[in-house]
């Protein structure tokens, strides 16, 4: 039984759940501006400082393993709250960071601290919503999520200009002091029941075992990593496409920036209104066909020599609505074929996260070229989230 009803669900409740979606993101988009700064004021390389993303995603992913059955034993405010600290904590660090080493470390300690809120905040969603009303929900969380797509780059783009980069960790901070008040406040307990025995690591293990076994979970899983890939290949090939092979400045590329960020609020926007119209597999579809053709106008137009940045943008900017179909929808079904709802969560998350990190590895080794970079990578993963989707 489900300890609280949808009817009951305040304004405030739903804005805190909300605005946990888009930190994890804005702890990546925010300082991107700043890579080609940030390499000689921590004399080291584009490849250690790509990797202070890389490490920051895997931590990210590997956290809601454990804040998953942590939310299932002990309910989902508790582990909420203490990673949201452990985020504001290593963010207020970074900020004397004087070496890349130390950026690592506290990078990895702010994915080991935010990974609570995917996990849990989609947990404590599916606790109160089941159905078309969960991928409403979760299309409203793609909504929100993509405000940081928007803003988070362009915010990140003008700190950088007129403050430094180390700026950006500030604001992160404050992000995280002002949710961890609204989850005091305003989040009550939603978890149906706390389980009474203690947790092993045997039995979370079957746990996740159980949900693997199921070949439509696997699916709507393996896609996502796929399709958000494609994100994360852009966040790591636009710094330096853009300011050092098509020389755009960093306000600009801020700029540059919000147009992609929109393009996937308005994909989720149109997403949340087609839902109760269409079914949620021709939505997905529709945006998986779309992402394919996407990656083959980059290819295009980088073998026959156009690439400039407004064709740029406005290819990736498909991919990016598609993005809007295809990720509330495939993480709603997901969760909804399952029953514990914090391991899934944290499996569906964990995997999602795993999975891009790889993602991120490859194309920060390869990214010699750039613009080849994008255009192969997009091919690659759309191609890949079409074959999957297909697959029975």
């Amino acid at each position: 039984m489900r300890s609280m009803s949808h009817k009951n669900v305040g304004m405030m409740f739903v804005l805190s759940i909300l605005l946990i979606y888009p930190l994890p993101q804005v702890a990546i988009d925010i300082y991107l501006p700043s890579w080609p700064f940030m390499i000689n004021a921590l004399h080291t390389s584009k490849f250690l400082l790509q990797t202070s993303l890389t490490v920051y995603i895997l931590c990210l992913g590997a956290a809601q393993l454990v804040y998953g059955p942590l939310s299932d034993r002990f309910g989902r405010k508790p582990p909420l709250l203490f990673g949201i600290a452990l985020f504001f904590a290593s963010s207020f660090a970074i900020q004397y960071a004087t070496t890349v080493t130390q950026l690592l470390i506290l990078r990895a300690l702010q994915g080991l601290g935010i990974g609570c809120g995917f996990t849990i905040g989609s947990a404590i969603l599916a606790d109160v919503f089941a159905g078309k009303k969960l991928a409403k929900m979760t299309s409203y969380s793609a909504m929100v999520y993509s405000l940081s797509l928007i803003l988070a780059p362009l915010v990140g783009s003008y700190v950088q200009h007129y403050i430094g980069w180390r700026a950006n960790f500030t604001l992160m901070a404050v992000y995280a002091l002002v949710l961890f008040c609204l989850i005091v406040f305003f989040v009550s307990e939603t978890a149906p029941t706390k389980q009474v025995a203690p947790i092993t690591l045997a039995a979370t293990a079957r746990g996740y075992f159980s949900l693997l076994r199921q070949g439509n979970f696997i699916r709507f899983v393996l896609c996502l990593i796929l399709a958000y890939g494609t994100m994360i290949a852009f966040n790591i090939i636009a710094p330096f496409l853009f300011q050092e092979n098509l020389h755009v400045s960093v306000t600009n590329y801020g700029k540059l920036i919000l147009i992609v960020g929109t393009a996937y609020f308005i994909g989720a926007t149109i997403n949340s209104q087609l839902i109760g119209r269409f079914k949620i597999y021709q939505l997905i579809f529709t945006g998986l066909i779309l992402m394919l053709l996407s990656g083959i106008g980059l290819l295009i137009i980088t073998l026959a020599g156009l690439i400039n940045a407004t064709s740029v943008i406005c290819l990736v900017s498909i991919t990016l609505l598609s993005l809007g179909f295809v990720y509330p929808n495939c993480f709603a079904c997901a969760l909804d074929v399952c029953t514990e709802k914090g391991c899934a969560s944290a499996l569906i998350g964990s995997a999602i996260l795993i999975g891009v990190s790889a993602i991120s590895l490859l194309v920060s080794h390869y990214n010699v070229h750039p613009d080849y970079c994008l255009a192969i990578s997009y091919l690659i993963l759309s191609s890949l989230s079409i074959l999957t989707w297909i697959w029975r």
